[in-house]
């Protein structure tokens, strides 16, 4: 009663309504009808919530794109560190004095244990030489020609 019932009221009704030659074979085809389409409309929710998981995942996974492009950009481009020393540089009168701040700049960004600055000039004879001006703290090249 609790699962036919239902079915078996509509099918008497439509019964009712349509009048057929076989009252039998008209409930027994509506029965019929009815379980395809009660089967379907399960198929067609459990389709649906398969598709609203892929479009979840679909939408994390795009969220999860644009944050990495996001980083990757902001990677790519200069850090606040970068934009100060720059933002240093232009204003300093006396930019030998901000080697410190760029060398351990270089340092930190490459991974490097040091870093130098050099400029590169040649000998009275024309040999080229490069001649180290300053360097990070741990690091010798100061002073020291090439």
């Amino acid at each position: 009663k609790s699962t036919g019932g239902e079915p078996l009221k509509m099918a008497l009704t439509q019964m009712i309504v349509d009048q057929p030659t076989d009252a039998v074979e008209y409930i027994g085809k509506f029965l019929c009808e009815y379980v395809k389409k009660v089967e379907g409309e399960a198929a067609r929710k459990s389709r649906f919530a398969e598709l609203e998981q892929t479009v979840a995942a679909q939408d994390a996974a795009v969220a999860e794109a644009a944050a990495l492009a996001e980083a990757t950009k902001k990677a790519e481009g200069p850090s606040d560190e970068e934009l100060q020393v720059e933002a240093d540089l232009e204003k300093a009168s006396d930019v030998p004095a901000l080697y410190p701040a760029v060398l351990a700049a270089v340092k930190r960004q490459a991974g490097a244990t040091s870093a130098y600055v050099g400029s590169k000039g040649s000998t009275a004879e024309g040999l080229p030489v490069v001649a180290f001006g300053a360097a990070s703290e741990g690091c010798d090249m100061a002073g020291r020609i090439l």
